[in-house]
């Protein structure tokens, strides 16, 4: 029986140009030049051989592979012609989003008053998208595209003008017949703050805070989110993966909790919460000391942003269980011990409104304009308020100002309570 230490073995120490499988009638592994494995299946087929690739290994397991390779087996058995689905579906992925745009719409576009526009925003935006099947797109891709976008700062309506543009084209493929329908028919964009937000308008119910009946409501979902962390990391050691660490001992099970704390009591930016590193962490003087992503174009020396005492214990637990680090992210990914995007909050935070009971499109930069809202009403001036969040007076006097009178108006009214 062949196993997965065989096949590293025969590579390894061996130079013969295949290895037989005999689990799978024609099965083997073929030796690649750069020293990896190519699992095949070779077959007969109306009096003529061929060879199907099935994957690289080790990037595909042998057990994977095996699977795929009996599947193959059956079907040619059955006397179905895999060439010919093989070859349609070569020819599929053939017809790129990209191929599309260079041998037919640029074609269209240039008949058009802003064409030579359209075909440069779609170049200059989609680029990995651009090499993808046109039938081959999803919705998960233009979420992954917006928070890209997103993240190097474009504007909600700079998104919408461009992804107009690339949706109209992938319509225009099912016009002429590339592909049968348009696969980003129901994608939508998510519409960020910037975009619903003006002097007048507001986020929840009419306001651009929180009361207090929903702050409660949101700091209490953190620590059953943290639960619900603790729940499905038991779950999967229950099931068979035994070698993963339990959480019930950790104070935080994951980032998420003090990252909303965070955003909650100090006003951050989603981006500098990201991305903020322990050398930037002072818990001696209970200060975090960065410059602000935003703004680091305009000023890039670095800026002092005082902990509460909330933020300041939350942190330095954090700080204590992740072995007291004196530099690198705080938040790092796992996986790459980089910093998280923007991204990753897309399946954290909707699970934290869900078990505070608030609305699904509220949205996490919402935070911030709680920050704002709430020191105002308290009567903290706007100067003050505009140097903890690392923007301008005028910024704060155009979407707060009026806050300021209200609550006065809410004041002066208690004395007929």
């Amino acid at each position: 029986m062949i196993t997965q230490k065989n096949i590293l073995n025969w590579l390894k120490n061996e130079t013969s140009p295949r290895l037989n499988i005999p689990d799978v009638s024609g099965f083997f592994v073929a030796r690649l030049k750069n020293g990896e494995g190519s699992f095949r299946l070779h077959y007969r087929r109306n009096g003529r051989q061929a060879t199907h690739v099935i994957g690289k290994f080790p990037s595909m397991p042998l057990s994977i592979a095996k699977k795929v390779a009996q599947e193959l087996y059956v079907r040619v058995r059955s006397g179905e012609d895999i060439r010919e689905e093989l070859e349609h579906q070569r020819k599929k992925q053939q017809k790129t989003v990209g191929r599309y745009l260079d041998e037919v719409y640029s074609k269209k576009l240039s008949r058009k008053k802003s064409g030579e526009e359209i075909k440069k925003n779609i170049d200059n935006h989609f680029g990995n998208l651009l090499r993808k099947g046109l039938s081959e797109l999803t919705c998960a891709d233009i979420n992954s595209w917006q928070a890209k976008m997103e993240d190097k700062g474009l504007r909600f309506s700079t998104l919408i003008k461009v992804y107009g543009g690339f949706k109209a084209m992938i319509n225009d493929a099912v016009k002429v017949g590339w592909i049968d329908a348009n696969p980003l028919q129901h994608c939508h964009l998510e519409k960020g703050v910037d975009s619903i937000l003006s002097k007048s308008s507001t986020i929840v119910d009419g306001r651009i805070y929180l009361t207090s009946e929903q702050s409660n409501r949101l700091l209490t979902a953190l620590g059953l989110y943290d639960q619900f962390i603790i729940e499905q990391r038991e779950r999967s050691i229950k099931h068979g993966k035994k070698y993963l660490p339990g959480l019930k001992e950790l104070h935080y099970p994951d980032r998420a909790h003090l990252s909303i704390l965070i955003l909650y009591y100090s006003g951050f930016r989603v981006g500098d919460v990201i991305t903020l590193d322990w050398k930037e962490v002072h818990l001696d003087r209970k200060l975090f000391v960065f410059t602000p992503n935003k703004i680091a174009h305009k000023k890039p020396d670095p800026q002092s942003f005082p902990m509460n005492d909330i933020v300041y214990q939350a942190v330095s637990k954090w700080w204590n269980q992740n072995g007291k680090p004196v530099t690198g992210p705080v938040f790092p990914n796992p996986k790459t011990g980089k910093p998280f995007n923007k991204a990753s909050f897309r399946n954290i935070w909707p699970k934290i409104l869900e078990l505070a009971e608030l609305p699904s499109n509220l949205h996490l930069q919402t935070l911030r304009h709680n920050f704002a809202s709430q020191l105002i009403m308290k009567g903290q001036d706007i100067y003050t308020v505009a140097e903890l969040m690392a923007t301008s007076v005028k910024m704060i006097e155009g979407y707060y100002g009026h806050l300021k009178l209200d609550h006065k108006f809410d004041a002066i009214n208690k004395m007929l309570e």
